[in-house]
C-alpha cells in the first residue's frame, strides 16, 4: 500500500500540467501611401510616371517602393484616380494597376471612368477610332465586357448625375435647368437660377448644383440665395447668405467633405449647409477625415494652417481638397509656407504614432490616398 502510495507521488511530481503558450499579439495592417509621382526626362520636361508605394512602420516612413513605371497618357494629369480594396489602382480612364503583382492588368488610356461595382470596372468609350459604348473590366476574370451601346444605360445622362444614376439635372445654358432622366425627354425645371458675375469674369457661369437626395437638388438664385428644386420642378427658397460677393469672377459650387457635410463655396467664403435646418454657418476649417483639418484661409508666407482634433500641428502651402487620409495619418502636395505659392514639390506626412512630419521628397503629380 505504502509502495502504491509512493509510485502514485512520483508519477503526480513527474508529470506536471504544461504551462500554456502565450497568446500572440495581433499586430494591426501598418498603412501605405499610394503616390504618383512626376519624373523628369533628359532635357527637362516630365515624360513619364511612377506609381510609388510608401509604407509606415511605427510610425516612420519606410524608402518608397516602384509599383510601375509608364507614359504620362496611362496615367493622365492631376488625380481622379481610385483605389479598390486596398489592392487595385484605377485610373480615371479605367486602367487598372495590381499593387501587389505591380503589374498593369487593364490597359486602357482612352476610356472615361463611371463607377466601380463590386469587382468591375465600368468606363465609358467615346472615340471614332474604336467601339463605343458602356465596358466593364472585371478585376477577379480579367475579361472586358460591353454592357452598354453609346446611348444606353444611366452614365450617358447629360447634368449632375442623381445618386441612384437615374435622372440629372443640366445647368443652363442660360439660367434655366433641364432635368434628364433615362426613357424621357428633356424636361425644363423652371428660370431664375444664375450666378451673379464681377464685371472682371472672362467668361459665363452656370448655376451651381447638387443632389441632396434622389428627387430634391439644391442650386441658386443669384449668388448666397440658395432653393430647393424637385424634379416636378417645385422650387422653395432654402437660406440667403448675407455675407458672399456680389460678383464673382469663377462659379460658385458645392462639395462634401471629411464629415460629408455640404458645403457651398462663392468667390474666398466658404459656408456649411444644413438642408433640414435651413441654415449657413461660416466654414473655416475644412475637414480633411480622420479628425485632421486645414484653414479655408490661405494667408501669404503661412500657407494652410494644419490641425488635428483641434490643435495646430503644421503650416504648408498645399491643396486642402487633394490631402489623404487614414486613422493617424495624412498626407498633403505641398510646398514650405514661407516660399509662397506654386506647384507642389514634395508631399508632406504626419503620423499620430511618431507625433511628427516627415517629408517624401517626391514631385507628386497626386497623392492617391492610404491603403492596409
Amino acid at each position: 500500500m505504502v509502495r502504491l502510495a509512493f509510485a502514485c507521488w512520483v508519477l503526480g511530481f513527474s508529470n506536471p500540467v504544461m504551462a500554456k503558450a502565450p497568446v500572440p499579439k495581433t499586430v494591426p495592417p501598418q498603412p501605405a501611401l499610394i503616390v504618383v509621382e512626376d519624373v523628369t526626362g533628359t532635357t527637362g520636361p516630365v515624360d513619364r510616371r511612377r506609381l510609388l508605394r510608401v509604407g509606415v512602420k511605427n510610425g516612420k516612413l519606410l524608402p518608397s517602393e516602384m509599383v510601375w513605371e509608364g507614359n504620362l497618357r496611362f496615367f493622365g494629369h492631376f488625380g481622379g484616380h481610385r483605389l479598390v480594396d486596398d489592392r487595385y489602382f484605377v485610373t480615371k480612364f479605367g486602367g487598372v494597376i495590381d499593387l501587389r503583382d505591380k503589374k498593369v492588368i487593364h490597359d486602357e488610356d482612352n476610356g472615361t471612368l463611371c463607377a466601380v461595382d463590386g469587382t468591375k470596372v465600368l468606363f465609358r468609350v467615346t472615340s471614332v477610332q474604336r467601339e463605343e459604348g458602356l465596358f466593364s473590366f472585371d478585376l477577379t476574370t480579367g475579361k472586358v465586357v460591353k454592357e452598354a451601346g453609346p446611348l444606353d444605360g444611366k452614365f450617358v445622362l447629360k447634368g449632375t448625375v442623381a445618386p441612384d444614376g437615374i435622372a440629372a439635372i443640366e445647368s443652363g445654358p442660360g439660367d434655366e435647368l433641364f432635368l434628364n432622366q433615362l426613357g424621357t425627354e428633356r424636361k425644363s425645371l423652371g428660370k431664375g437660377f444664375r450666378v451673379d458675375l464681377s464685371p472682371l469674369a472672362s467668361v459665363s457661369a452656370s448655376a451651381p448644383v447638387t443632389w441632396i437626395n434622389n428627387g430634391v437638388v439644391i442650386t441658386q438664385k443669384g449668388n448666397g440665395k440658395l432653393f430647393t428644386v424637385d424634379i416636378s420642378s417645385q422650387a422653395t427658397e432654402l437660406v440667403a447668405i448675407k455675407d458672399v460677393p456680389k460678383g464673382v469672377v469663377s462659379a460658385p459650387y458645392f462639395f462634401r467633405d471629411g464629415s460629408n457635410r455640404l458645403v457651398y463655396v462663392c468667390g474666398p467664403t466658404a459656408h456649411a449647409i444644413d438642408p433640414d435646418k435651413k441654415t449657413a454657418t461660416k466654414y473655416e476649417w475644412r475637414d480633411l477625415g480622420h479628425g485632421f483639418e486645414a484653414s479655408w484661409t490661405w494667408v501669404p508666407k503661412l500657407g494652410h494652417k494644419i490641425r488635428l482634433n483641434g490643435k495646430v500641428i503644421g503650416e504648408f502651402n498645399c491643396s486642402p481638397h487633394a490631402a489623404k487620409t487614414a486613422s493617424g495619418c495624412l498626407a498633403l502636395e505641398a510646398q514650405p509656407a514661407e516660399e509662397g505659392r506654386g506647384p507642389p514639390d514634395r508631399v508632406a506626412v504626419w503620423t499620430t504614432e511618431s507625433g511628427e512630419w516627415t517629408v517624401l521628397k517626391v514631385r507628386p503629380n497626386c497623392v492617391v490616398g492610404w491603403v492596409k
